[in-house]
Order: structure tokens, then sequence, then C-alpha cells
């Protein structure tokens, strides 16, 4: 998968900042994210703590430009407010998964941006 398909024009954008502030806010959302990841699993059986925290990551992602793993979280997001919440093992998974390739997309796009 291409950087682009992970990383929306908004990361890009923010890479157009003051290089230090830029490389601050991307070292925090990467140090941020496995965090609010472990406490989804905290709040398996709480769905509206569940439903805060996703919607929560769902904010942060797509405010970064993580827009691959944004949109799953806008998608877990919305099934909450609709009344049907995506099975949390399926979409804890996805999350996961999604969160590595976003990982990898964000450590290939900095280097090509700081030379």
């Amino acid at each position: 998968m291409a950087v682009t398909d992970v990383l929306g024009p908004q990361f890009f954008e923010l890479l157009n900042l003051d290089a230090t502030v830029a490389r601050q806010i991307i070292e925090e959302f990467c140090a941020t994210v496995p965090t609010d990841l472990a406490q989804l699993h905290h709040h398996a059986d709480d769905p509206v703590a569940l439903a805060r925290a996703v919607h929560s990551l769902k904010g942060m992602c797509l405010n970064i430009g993580a827009t691959t793993l944004g949109e799953h979280f806008s998608h877990w997001d919305a099934s909450f407010k609709a009344g049907h919440p995506l099975p949390t093992a399926t979409a804890l998974a996805t999350a996961h998964a999604l969160w590595a390739t976003t990982a990898a997309a964000i450590a290939a796009a900095l280097p090509a941006t700081a030379a």
C-alpha cells in the first residue's frame, strides 16, 4: 500500500509547518495511538467508554491525516451511533493492523520530507 493510500493531504500539509513543530506533533501522535489502542481493549466490556474512545481516536487520526485508520474509526463510531456496533474483537484487530500500516507509512513519509 502506498503512503498516499494511508496518509491524506492533512498529513502532508502538517509537514509544511515548521519542521520541529511537525515532528513533535507526529511523534506525539505515534506515541499516543498505541496507548489509546490499549484503552480500547480495556473498555471492551463497557460500550459507552468504548464508543467515547473510538470517537476520540477517529478525530485524532482524521485531524493529523491518518486517513485509513481514521476512516476505520469513523465507521466504527457510526456503528455505535446507529445502535449496531461492530464486533469489538474484529474492529480491534482491524485497528491494530491499520495502525501498523499507518506507522510504517509515517516512518516512510518523514525521511522523504526531511531532505
